[in-house]
């Protein structure tokens, strides 16, 4: 009898999250009022390559990809999150900015430098080291010392924690 009651229950719960899920696949009709407050920044930005929707696994493999042949990213806009670290060079005097994503274990990690764009407030004034935050820019490269380096130059940052 348990049995049965609880293949009701379950074939019960299954039904309501089926006829639920069925009423999200029909097309919404809105107004272009509701349209328009409901655009938000990644629908009008093409996004390339957004790490944030993938597995942590992939994440990491994508972020060796991009440190080992960035070539093939460069020009692309690139979305990530990760932890938000700093590093002074004696060299040229000043800080470089990176975030850090870690692989499914947490046992390794992958630093992607960032460059934030004129007009963003410095990040000593709300980036503090450690926090977890998120990117958007555009990957390319710039010529320092007599070598090329690889950055993401960032127009957005969120800050997540």
């Amino acid at each position: 009898m348990k049995k049965i009651s609880l293949l009701i229950f379950l074939l019960s719960i299954f039904i309501i999250f089926t006829s639920a899920c069925k009423g999200r696949e029909e097309p919404l009709t809105t107004n272009s009022d509701t349209v328009e407050q409901s655009v938000s920044v990644e629908t009008v930005r093409k996004i390339d390559l957004d790490l944030t929707v993938l597995s942590s696994t992939i994440i990491y493999g994508e972020v060796y990809q991009i440190t080992t042949k960035p070539d093939e990213y460069v020009g692309k806009t690139i979305k990530m999150s990760g932890i938000y670290t700093k590093s002074y060079y004696d060299l040229t005097g000043l800080y470089y900015h990176y975030l850090v994503i870690e692989d499914a274990a947490a046992c390794c990690a992958q630093g992607i430098e960032f460059v934030i764009a004129d007009g963003i407030d410095a990040p000593d004034e709300y980036l503090i080291e450690m926090n977890q935050i998120e990117l958007i820019g555009v990957f390319g490269s710039y010529d320092e010392l007599g070598e090329t380096w690889y950055c993401l130059f960032v127009d957005e940052i969120v800050i997540l924690q």
